[in-house]
Protein backbone atom coordinates (compact mmCIF):
# COMPACT_ATOMS: atom_id res chain seq x y z
CA UNK A 1 0.00 0.00 0.00
CA UNK A 2 1.36 3.38 -0.93
CA UNK A 3 2.05 5.81 1.89
CA UNK A 4 1.97 8.84 -0.41
CA UNK A 5 -0.82 11.39 -0.29
CA UNK A 6 -2.40 12.04 -3.64
CA UNK A 7 -4.02 15.29 -4.64
CA UNK A 8 -7.21 15.89 -6.59
CA UNK A 9 -8.31 19.45 -7.31
CA UNK A 10 -5.61 20.70 -4.93
CA UNK A 11 -7.14 19.01 -1.87
CA UNK A 12 -5.21 16.29 -0.01
CA UNK A 13 -6.83 12.88 0.14
CA UNK A 14 -6.16 11.66 3.69
CA UNK A 15 -5.41 8.03 4.46
CA UNK A 16 -6.71 7.11 7.94
CA UNK A 17 -3.49 5.38 8.96
CA UNK A 18 -1.41 8.43 8.02
CA UNK A 19 -3.65 11.08 9.50
CA UNK A 20 -4.31 9.55 12.92
CA UNK A 21 -2.90 11.64 15.82
CA UNK A 22 0.37 10.42 17.32
CA UNK A 23 1.62 10.65 20.91
CA UNK A 24 5.02 12.30 21.18
CA UNK A 25 7.79 11.39 23.63
CA UNK A 26 7.08 14.54 25.65
CA UNK A 27 3.49 13.36 26.22
CA UNK A 28 1.87 15.83 23.83
CA UNK A 29 -0.29 14.80 20.91
CA UNK A 30 0.53 15.72 17.31
CA UNK A 31 -2.13 15.96 14.63
CA UNK A 32 -1.67 15.61 10.89
CA UNK A 33 -1.10 19.04 9.34
CA UNK A 34 -3.56 19.11 6.44
CA UNK A 35 -2.26 22.46 5.19
CA UNK A 36 1.18 20.98 4.47
CA UNK A 37 -0.12 17.56 3.54
CA UNK A 38 3.04 15.78 4.73
CA UNK A 39 3.78 16.52 8.38
CA UNK A 40 2.49 16.39 11.93
CA UNK A 41 2.15 19.44 14.15
CA UNK A 42 2.31 19.37 17.97
CA UNK A 43 -0.96 20.46 19.58
CA UNK A 44 0.95 21.97 22.54
CA UNK A 45 3.77 24.04 21.00
CA UNK A 46 2.52 24.01 17.36
CA UNK A 47 5.97 23.02 16.03
CA UNK A 48 6.26 20.57 13.15
CA UNK A 49 7.48 17.23 14.52
CA UNK A 50 11.19 16.58 13.75
CA UNK A 51 11.70 20.07 12.32
CA UNK A 52 14.32 22.62 13.33
CA UNK A 53 11.48 24.55 14.98
CA UNK A 54 10.98 21.88 17.66
CA UNK A 55 11.68 23.04 21.22
CA UNK A 56 15.08 22.05 22.59
CA UNK A 57 13.55 19.75 25.23
CA UNK A 58 11.69 17.75 22.58
CA UNK A 59 14.75 17.43 20.34
CA UNK A 60 16.79 16.16 23.29
CA UNK A 61 14.16 13.48 24.00
CA UNK A 62 14.26 12.27 20.39
CA UNK A 63 18.07 12.31 20.33
CA UNK A 64 18.12 10.28 23.56
CA UNK A 65 15.62 7.78 22.08
CA UNK A 66 17.84 7.29 19.02
CA UNK A 67 20.87 6.54 21.23
CA UNK A 68 18.87 4.08 23.35
CA UNK A 69 17.56 2.31 20.22
CA UNK A 70 21.10 2.01 18.83
CA UNK A 71 22.29 0.52 22.13
CA UNK A 72 19.42 -1.98 22.01
CA UNK A 73 20.35 -2.88 18.43
CA UNK A 74 17.26 -1.33 16.87
CA UNK A 75 17.37 0.93 13.84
Amino acid sequence: MSRYISYENGDPVPYPEITEPIILLCGSVASFDHSSGISYRCNTCFAVVHSIGMPKQCKELYDMEEVVNKLKGKK
